[in-house]
């Protein structure tokens, strides 16, 4: 296969494994094939400990040796550099320190370099709860590492990682039955049928669709369809025989944009169709604003580091993105309020700039 096409296998796998969790280990060999890699890992930590993970390409019995080696490593960081960077950014051991660290511990000497694994391994976390990360992992042998131009590719598969494992963490805990919810992220899920038809009742999405213009009311009033080309060619692209998974950007008439993420249904699968509750999906649509997330990462923030009403209202609109005094002049305050309540926020939330601040609620 070319690269491209084993690329976009790749992009389609991780999505198909959002649905339907057993086809994880198909997704990584997957991403191991199109990164042309030796091993690939999807492995899962817990207080900067390694509990467990798959590495579909090894025997199973070697990554429950590794967490093993790992638990027994004290003052040692099961972490990799990547447990410090935002979801989806891509790692490697690429400052010396931590590199020498690495290459002295145990987990080294008695499993990787026995494994032929090399310091050019690639990681990114695609999922964090808490103490908890999900991390993804591709290495090749010894002497061998990754170029930057595969080191962009590797991050644009991570993208997907990281929007598909929020579709299965949505999934898993039986969230689709409040799709589109201010408690569920403002996310949306659309189930769209062969005829480009908009499946199920969360009329909530619907009417989000509708208000920015890709969906509308069919002749028949009957259900909304999609008239959109672009969206239609990815849902056409979702369906047999391609089958594959695609994302877009799309702007309303009023400027307001949204982030679409389109995955192929594996026809008969059940328990989709039992979540969903809805007729024949030939496709999922994905979609949420970047500035109501913004928003609720903002609330749970307050919860979690305890913001005033006031620091919060602060925070809400510096991430706006055009300075402490316009910030001051919408919230009718003096400039040196705005930075007096940011810099409270800052120290609460263990952040330094304003740049921080914003990468932290709009990323």
């Amino acid at each position: 296969m070319e690269n491209a096409e084993l690329i976009g296998k790749a992009i389609s796998a991780i999505y198909e494994a959002s649905l339907k969790p057993s086809r994880w280990d198909d997704a990584l060999v997957s991403i191991a094939e199109a990164m042309q890699a030796s091993q690939s890992a999807l492995v899962f930590l817990e207080g900067n400990k390694l509990k467990g993970g798959s590495m579909p390409l090894m025997d199973p019995i070697h990554i429950k040796a590794r967490a093993e080696i790992s638990s027994f490593a004290e003052g040692h960081d099961s972490l990799h550099p990547a447990h410090a960077q935002p979801l989806g950014k891509v790692a490697g051991f690429d400052i010396p320190a931590f590199r020498e660290q690495f290459e002295n511990s145990t987990e080294y000497k008695e499993w990787w370099n026995e494994h032929d694994l090399g310091m050019g391994a690639l990681f990114a976390n695609v999922s964090q709860n808490g103490a908890r990360l999900a991390q993804i992992g591709i290495y090749r042998p010894q002497k061998a590492g990754f170029n930057p131009t595969e080191r962009a590719r590797f991050a644009m598969l991570c993208e997907h990682l990281v929007r598909a494992s929020r579709i299965h963490n949505r999934i898993k805990l039986g969230a689709l039955a409040e799709k589109g919810s201010e408690k569920h992220g403002y996310v949306g899920l659309a189930a769209i049928d062969n005829r480009f038809r908009v499946l199920g009742q969360d009329k909530e999405s619907v009417a989000v669709l509708c208000r920015l213009g890709l969906a509308r009311a069919s002749r028949t009033g009957d259900k909304e369809i999609i008239p959109n080309d672009n969206l239609k060619k990815l849902i056409a692209n979702a369906q047999p025989p391609t089958r594959r998974a695609g994302s877009c950007w799309q702007t309303s008439s009023s400027g307001e944009r949204i982030w679409i993420d389109v995955m192929p249904v594996e026809q008969g699968q059940g328990r989709i169709a039992a979540c969903l509750d809805q007729e024949s999906p030939a496709a999922l649509l994905q979609f949420s604003l970047p500035e109501k997330r913004a928003a609720l990462r903002l609330r749970g923030l307050a919860t979690e580091f305890g913001l005033t009403p006031a620091e919060e209202a602060v925070a809400r609109e510096i991430v706006k993105g055009d300075g402490r005094a316009a910030a001051a002049r919408r919230l009718n305050i003096s400039e040196s309020t705005v930075r007096s309540h940011l810099s409270v926020v800052f120290e609460k939330v263990g952040i330094h700039r304003q740049s921080e601040l914003i990468r932290l609620l709009a990323g």
